[in-house]
């Protein structure tokens, strides 16, 4: 469904475009492309969204994740990831809290 550079920009979606594309050797403009094609295909409107797609459709598993250790929490896209899943609002999808 992704390919390889998509897979490679969601991955990090915990960081901003300037980040990724500095990690993947590519501009920031291309890494929005990615993220619009990614956003299409997942057929949602955010980056919370788009990650909580890629793990409900079993696209990524949180492990797949780049993790900034810049804090102590992971948050991928707007959405808090802790050992239990995804937390988000109390509601449960695809295995993990959202």
């Amino acid at each position: 469904m992704f390919s390889k550079r998509e897979k490679d920009v969601l991955k990090r979606l915990n960081f901003t475009d300037k980040e990724i594309g500095t990690k993947l050797g590519i501009s920031p403009l291309t890494v929005k492309c990615h993220l619009v094609h990614i956003m299409e295909k997942l057929n949602v409107s955010s980056r919370a969204n788009a990650v909580l797609a890629a793990l409900k459709g079993k696209y990524l598993n949180v492990d797949d994740f780049e993790i900034d250790y810049r804090s102590n929490k992971l948050v991928i896209g707007g959405v808090k990831i802790s050992s239990c899943g995804a937390t988000m609002g109390g509601a449960v999808a695809a295995g993990y809290e959202l």
